[in-house]
């Protein structure tokens, strides 16, 4: 099975950079499933209550696949309405698609900083101890990623159109009225939403090619890790690892076997090879 496959509604962010710290734990991740870790938990509740910091958590029951990417969409409207009335949210979702493959993610933290967006993007550590340089490696590369999806959804280089076409959307999709009412909504119509939330996109100042990585154990901030989006070199590592998802080659393993002893999958990556 092609790896994208498993991917129907878009690969991961994460999916693409957790590549550069292991292909083959992806690979056996996308075919075999991966548990949660007591530490993966813990990240998601950490950033969880970031967000609320921010914005107010309102549980929904969407009921259609329609309802679903309706939702996605108020998620992205409502996001910038804060981010320009506030300066400041959390948990922004963003998509688009990349030569070809369609990727979606959630950005952590958007800022408006003398009249530029900043981009962060907070890791949770298990100690209170700066992670290893590849790991930075990985990190560096999604928040970079989100940079790349950002600038071309503020561009229009993925607009609605573009939206509509990938989930075979159809101009009189309606969003379900049980679902409509819920949210209090006037126009059920999916692709008048569409429309409406990338052209918002647009209104967005601009984005600064300055990048920060922020580091948290437990409550406190270890460390800012600040770099520059350096679009040549992420267009180079983007088309390699594109390269694995449309099956032009096979997952590679790491050479850093010392990463194999945090791997779940590593004695049947082990009898594999032999």
């Amino acid at each position: 099975m092609q790896p994208i496959s498993f991917r129907k509604s878009g690969v991961n962010v994460t999916d693409l950079s957790s590549q550069l710290w292991c292909e083959k734990q992806l690979e056996f991740s996308l075919y075999l499933g991966k548990e949660k870790t007591k530490e993966m938990i813990q990240g998601e509740k950490i950033h969880e209550d970031l967000q609320k910091e921010v914005v107010d958590i309102i549980e929904v029951s969407p009921l259609t696949f329609h309802d679903f990417l309706a939702l996605k969409l108020i998620n992205m409207n409502e996001a910038i309405n804060i981010l320009l009335s506030q300066g400041l949210i959390r948990e922004i979702p963003v998509l688009g698609k990349i030569n070809k493959i369609f990727i979606k993610g959630m950005i952590d933290e958007l800022i408006i900083k003398e009249n530029k967006i900043m981009l962060l993007d907070t890791k949770t550590r298990h100690s209170d101890s700066m992670p290893s340089k590849e790991q930075v490696i990985s990190a560096e590369f999604q928040l970079t990623l989100y940079k790349f999806l950002l600038d071309n959804l503020k561009k229009g280089n993925f607009n609605y159109i573009h939206f509509m076409k990938y989930y075979n959307l159809r101009y009189n999709h309606q969003i379900s009225d049980e679902f409509s009412k819920e949210l209090n909504l006037e126009d059920k119509n999916i692709m008048s939403l569409a429309k409406k939330t990338f052209l918002r996109f647009k209104e967005l100042p601009e984005i600064s090619d300055d990048l920060v990585l922020r580091y948290r154990y437990k409550d406190n901030i270890i460390k800012e890790h600040n770099f520059i989006f350096n679009q040549e070199k992420f267009i180079e590592i983007y088309n390699f690892i594109e390269e694995y998802w449309l099956e032009k080659r096979p997952a590679l393993r790491t050479q850093d076997l010392w990463k194999c002893n945090h791997c779940e999958f590593k004695q049947r990556c082990y009898n594999e090879e032999s």
